[in-house]
């Protein structure tokens, strides 16, 4: 076997590699439970009227090895985590108390009776 033939065996392996990653860097890994399934996700603004019961902050993987994820995806399972949380404490919604930065975000847990 020649060089060249070994470059492009290591060629098609890298790229078979990135391929997958690259694919799984767009995937969700977070299901709402039941619960969270009836928990809404609202701005600040909606919650004002709503008793906040607790914080929680959400992680997962905002990279597939050295690739980064779709920031879509990571913000959907972000959410979702909190929902889950939020059911978990008894909380009718959700809503972000910052920005996601690197696969981590804090959520308030509210309590709202006006449809929030």
């Amino acid at each position: 076997m020649g060089l060249l033939e070994i470059l492009e065996m290591k060629s098609i392996r890298l790229a078979a590699v990135a391929a997958l990653a690259a694919g799984l860097a767009g995937c969700t890994w977070v299901e709402l439970t039941a619960g969270g399934e009836q928990v809404q996700y609202a701005s600040q603004k909606a919650v004002e009227g709503c008793k906040q019961v607790g914080k929680t902050t959400a992680h997962t993987s905002d990279k597939v090895w050295i690739f980064a994820r779709d920031e879509g995806e990571v913000r959907k399972e972000l959410r979702a985590l909190a929902r889950n949380d939020a059911a978990a404490m008894g909380g009718t919604t959700v809503s972000p108390l910052g920005p996601a930065e690197n696969g981590e975000q804090t959520f308030g847990i509210y309590v709202c009776t006006n449809g929030g």
